[in-house]
């Protein structure tokens, strides 16, 4: 082929990728990023975008929540999550919440052995270890005893650190399902969209969230040194039907079928007890509900902004508004493993973290890995569920949490932060020049993400 069609080919293979680029929905920073990579280096920016460039996907049956009392809602916090997509807030009779693992497996055994319909689990990881086959163990039971039991997870989540095997399971009459592929067409970013929501639903009685998977560094039967630090909660009342719904339009999406549910309306009243409201958040909701809802609490905060993640590697937005709120008197403070299990995200948070504390927030250095997720805003507002609090929870993965708006249960998850306080050490090491340098190229290259 003569040189100069070769050229004129390339040309308008980038070209197109260009375009395509500048109609998709990403931060600006994010788009300049892909635009450079794909202009400088096309043989290496052409091939990421086809795996990663994506962040939305259009689904031809939206998951949507009935509106109708939408004039009800004064809050902007509960306000924004219905614009979005999210159900209406709902009073919920009973949620309590499981400060650790050995109480998180209990009472996920329990749960699963309550169980006379069905039993729905939605998880990253289902790990190849002595929980994971305890766990499958009481399911493949239960789908014995002819027990409707499904098992959605994601394909990604499910080979990193190996899975048990599902074959006694699915002969028991279990359902088991792999979400969103390795493989994908063009266009799709399949590769970097992964469904990293935890969920249980039996029976329309009870549901179980948070950030723990099934794995034992997250929970177990007995105590063990080094298990993670994480947080979980189990739900009774009308809030179930939500999660239930979600499952099983997550549920409909992998397996390639359609979606038999009708989502149910949810009334608010003046009752505090329990005042919850479901948000989820991914490439197939064309918001970014959980983002917009800590922006949104953020910026309204007027005492304090507790936050508990594995992993701060925030958007520019939300580094900025963590900083103002400092600086306008909130009492900000972050509480992040002192070493991750990922070195990359501890090098990625440096620059973000000497931003917000150099403007007088408190960061709290837990002394083994925490991968509890939660967020509280005044005395409003609790946010609880599987989101980090990184680019990839909030604006790539399928991602799934309660607010909180009753004054109990926050002060409940209070109690919990000013334990996890009292562990932890504020004193921050000075960064050397090479941590600084590592961090601030992290961040030049976390938009790509």
């Amino acid at each position: 082929m003569d040189f100069s069609i070769y050229s004129i080919i390339q040309f308008f293979i980038v070209l197109g990728f260009l375009g395509h680029v500048l109609t998709i929905k990403k931060s600006s920073t994010s788009t300049l990023a892909w635009l450079l990579i794909i202009l400088i280096q096309p043989y290496i920016g052409l091939p990421l975008y086809l795996l990663f460039g994506s962040r939305k996907i259009v689904r031809k049956k939206p998951l949507i929540f009935p509106t109708s009392k939408l004039s009800m809602i004064h809050d902007p916090v509960q306000k924004i999550l219905v614009a979005s997509g999210s159900p209406m807030p709902c009073h919920n009779a009973k949620m309590d919440f499981l400060e650790n693992g050995q109480i998180a497996y209990e009472t996920l055994i329990s749960i699963i052995e309550s169980a006379k319909k069905y039993i729905y689990l939605e998880t990253f990881i289902f790990s190849n270890d002595k929980v994971g086959h305890l766990v499958l163990e009481s399911l493949t039971k239960k789908a014995q005893s002819g027990v409707d039991v499904r098992i959605l997870l994601d394909s990604l989540g499910s080979i990193m650190p190996g899975h048990p095997s599902f074959k006694p399971f699915l002969k028991a009459g279990g359902k088991l399902s792999m979400f969103m592929p390795l493989i994908h067409k063009p266009f799709q970013g399949s590769a970097n969209l992964r469904n990293h929501r935890k969920l249980v639903v039996v029976d329309d009685e009870i549901s179980m969230i948070g950030g723990m998977n099934i794995a034992e560094e997250y929970m177990g039967p007995t105590p063990k040194e080094n298990r993670w630090v994480d947080l979980a909660m189990t739900i009774q009342g009308p809030l179930v039907f939500h999660i239930k719904d979600l499952f099983l339009f997550d549920w409909a999406f992998a397996t390639k079928t359609e979606a038999k549910i009708t989502p149910k309306d949810a009334l608010i009243s003046d009752n505090d007890q329990h005042l919850a409201q479901l948000v989820m958040s991914g490439p197939d909701i064309q918001t970014d509900p959980i983002y917009e809802l800590l922006l949104t609490a953020i910026y309204s905060a007027k005492k304090r902004i507790w936050m508990t993640t594995p992993y701060f590697v925030p958007d520019e937005a939300l580094a900025k508004a963590l900083e103002l709120a400092t600086r306008r008197g909130v009492d900000v403070r972050l509480v992040i493993p002192h070493h991750s299990n990922h070195p990359v995200a501890d090098f990625a948070r440096q620059s973000y973290l000497e931003q917000i504390h150099t403007a007088g927030a408190k960061i709290y250095l837990y002394p083994k890995m925490i991968h509890a997720k939660l967020t509280l805003i005044d005395d409003q507002y609790a946010f609880i569920g599987s989101a980090n609090m990184d680019s990839r929870s909030l604006l790539l993965n399928y991602e799934l949490g309660v607010c909180l708006y009753s004054t109990n249960d926050i002060k409940k998850l209070e109690t919990w932060c000013e334990g996890v306080f009292e562990k932890s050490s504020t004193e921050i090491e000075p960064l050397t020049h090479a941590h600084k340098w590592f961090g601030r190229m992290a961040r030049l290259v976390s938009p790509l993400l």
